[in-house]
């Protein structure tokens, strides 16, 4: 068993090695998208947004946070507050919120997507792990959280994919994005488990603010 161990680490060592400067997709984030860069006032953030647990952004990640920690069933999701400004208040409807990691090998420039959830509701100020137990999940796909909101689509089909980076293929960075909406999402074009497509397309015009907390972690040798 070690040594099927040993050598799937160096296999993975080398193709760390071949996608080495295959990183860097910041141009797919959601924050990246039409929604945002075509609207002067979004250019910047504006939510404030931090993590109890991890402290501010940039954080470092520790193992807990991660695929690595050990048992798998107690990886932590980092706990996220945000302030709002005090005009914005009574204007926000709902949030969306994504962790993308920019970082993972792509030859498309696509960010890997480690959760998507939307329908938060506009007066929440923070989110916990608990939050984003399943509540309850329906035969057609359709999935609600403890937390009051749904789950989207993201790249395993899970609530939330923890941080895996590969061996030795540098710091990859896990951008938790906030987004205020000041009308709801129609939810009768979306799928019942909403994708980052359909979520782009459908907030455009209904940005209000956003705000990102960064958490970075290395998987060394």
């Amino acid at each position: 068993m070690a040594f099927s161990t040993g050598i799937l680490k160096y296999i993975e060592y080398t193709v760390s090695l071949l996608f080495r400067n295959v990183k860097g997709h910041d141009v797919g984030l959601f924050i990246k998208s039409p929604a945002f860069t075509n609207d002067a006032k979004l250019a910047t953030p504006t939510l404030v947004t931090t993590s109890p647990d991890c402290g501010p952004s940039p954080a470092m990640l520790k193992v807990e946070y991660t695929q690595f920690h050990t048992p798998p069933a107690a990886v932590k999701m980092p706990s996220l507050t945000w302030d709002l400004p005090a005009e914005m208040q009574e204007n926000v409807k709902e949030y969306i919120l994504l962790c993308e990691d920019p970082d993972a090998p792509s030859f498309s420039k696509t960010p890997s997507l480690h959760g998507l959830w939307y329908g938060i509701p506009g007066n929440v100020r923070s989110v916990r792990p608990e939050d984003f137990v399943v509540k309850e999940e329906s035969d057609g796909g359709a999935c609600s959280l403890q937390g009051g909101f749904r789950l989207g689509k993201n790249r395993r089909g899970t609530v939330y994919t923890p941080p895996r980076p590969l061996l030795e293929h540098g710091p990859h960075r896990y951008f938790f994005e906030l987004v205020a909406l000041s009308k709801p999402l129609e939810l009768g074009g979306l799928s019942h488990r909403a994708t980052k497509a359909e979520l782009e397309k459908e907030c455009v015009g209904k940005v209000l603010a956003w705000g990102v907390w960064e958490g970075s972690f290395e998987n060394k040798w």
